[in-house]
């Protein structure tokens, strides 16, 4: 367990831990590869049950995803809630250190604009 009620899961196929995580759970895919990457979207909106999901990568990369996700008839209203790319905007710095406090910085802000300092059971995040 890590803070925030948040749990990190390790597993050679990521995207079989989607059905298993609370319809209400935050999302964050940032594994080595975008194929496992692309994966964990894919399972994720074919549940169609998430609180939030965010990809690491560039505007590109968000772009190429929701475009392959729209081609395998995922809903157009579900991929526009994949978030691509996750941390606070205009940071030049590719810090791995930096990455994961903007990342950070950028879900605490999406927490306070829900209005909440929890997260809560059956909410939805944009």
């Amino acid at each position: 367990r890590v803070g925030m009620d948040a749990a990190v899961e390790q597993a050679d196929a990521p995207q079989s831990l989607a059905a298993r995580a609370p319809g209400h759970a935050w999302h964050l895919a940032m594994t080595h590869s975008h194929d496992e990457d692309f994966a964990i979207c894919d399972a994720l909106l074919a549940l169609g049950r998430f609180g939030f999901l965010g990809v690491i990568g560039s505007a590109t990369k968000g772009a190429r995803f929701r475009s392959r996700l729209l081609a395998r008839d995922h809903a157009p209203q579900a991929v526009e809630r994949l978030h691509c790319p996750i941390g606070l905007a205009g940071l030049a710095s590719k810090l791995p250190s930096a990455i994961a406090v903007a990342v950070a910085a950028d879900l605490l802000q999406r927490q306070a604009a829900a209005g909440t300092d929890t997260f809560i059971e059956g909410a939805r995040y944009a």
